[in-house]
């Protein structure tokens, strides 16, 4: 089944007062103008708070933590989607797993390339973090650190 968005449904504008006499024209072009302008403000705070508000949606039912927010990456992404092609279309499951998944781990191995060669020339230490979470399940953190670079192993 394809999601298609709820359309933003916005009030009809009243039409324009009506005056008589030239400075009433005057007096009702220029209410126009303005009419016109506040309309397409508000139609864009509109536009925005729907953005926000699906923006909102998605992070309640997928369980994404908030803090995902803070991050440079999702500020990135959303920047690159607002400057994206007007029709442009969210990659497919199949590829994001597959195609981008593996373009994506080329793009980080490449910098990790240098720490995997320092160690090899220089050594390497291995650095270890343990905790555990609200289950009492413990998580440990394994990093190869060399000349100040590491990786998580």
């Amino acid at each position: 089944m394809s999601y298609s968005p709820n359309p933003l449904l916005f009030p009809r504008s009243s039409g324009a007062s009506t005056s008589s006499g030239a400075s009433g024209a005057q007096h009702s072009q220029n209410d126009h103008k303005s009419k016109g302008k506040m309309t397409a403000e508000m139609l864009d705070v509109r536009a925005r708070d729907e953005v926000d508000d699906a923006v909102a949606r998605f992070f309640y039912a997928q369980g994404i933590l908030f803090n995902v927010m803070k991050g440079s990456m999702f500020h990135d992404m959303v920047y690159i989607i607002n400057h994206a092609p007007k029709d442009y279309m969210a990659p497919k499951y199949d590829k994001v797993q597959t195609t981008l998944l593996d373009k994506e781990k080329k793009h980080i191995d490449h910098p990790l390339s240098t720490v995997k060669e320092d160690g090899a020339t220089y050594g390497v230490s291995i650095v270890s973090d343990g905790w555990a979470n609200i289950k009492n399940e413990t998580l440990t953190n394994a990093m190869a650190v060399s000349r100040g670079r590491a990786m998580f192993i």
